[in-house]
């Protein structure tokens, strides 16, 4: 049923999802669920009788609501990529200090740097994880807008062929 449908909003999604919670833990988790729940409850359930205005309607406030959530997951990719050169740098500079400390022959100083740059080692291989993730979301989402587009052109074919 369309009515029922449409209580799923793409701000209430947005908002409970993890992503809102703690955007830089779980970057690109919310944008997951925002693209299933969107794209599937809204445009596999709700059948597609494009001849309707309101239907017509509904499609387009999708489209909208697919665009912002475009946007936010693209901010969040691009504050992800700062963050991974942020912390590729640190990589960079704790091996350095890691050689200076074998040119020193300072064991304990060696020590330190080795574990501060496997902390750093660490974490940019979970920005790396999270940054691929949300590469495919953002793609996801491309496709998702790009069909809807699609259903909203036909819908306007067969609503001008009707009218």
């Amino acid at each position: 049923n369309a009515e029922t449908t449409s209580d799923f909003s793409f701000q209430s999604l947005f908002q409970e999802s993890l992503f809102q919670a703690v955007p830089r833990n779980y970057a690109g988790i919310g944008v997951a669920t925002l693209v299933l729940f969107v794209v599937g409850t809204k445009l596999i359930w709700r059948k597609s009788s494009a001849k309707s205005a309101p239907n017509l309607n509904r499609m387009k406030g999708d489209l909208k609501q697919l665009r912002a959530a475009l946007v936010t997951t693209i901010a969040s990719q691009k504050d992800l990529e700062r963050q991974h050169t942020e912390v590729q740098h640190k990589v960079a500079e704790w091996a350095q200090r890691a050689d200076q400390a074998t040119h020193a022959e300072d064991p304990g100083l060696l020590e330190q740097a080795l574990a501060e740059k496997r902390v750093y080692d660490l974490r940019s291989a979970e920005l790396n994880r999270s940054l691929r993730e949300v590469n495919i979301q953002v793609s996801a989402l491309r496709d998702s807008i790009g069909q809807l587009e699609g259903q909203i052109k036909v819908g306007q074919h067969r609503a001008g062929i009707v009218a």
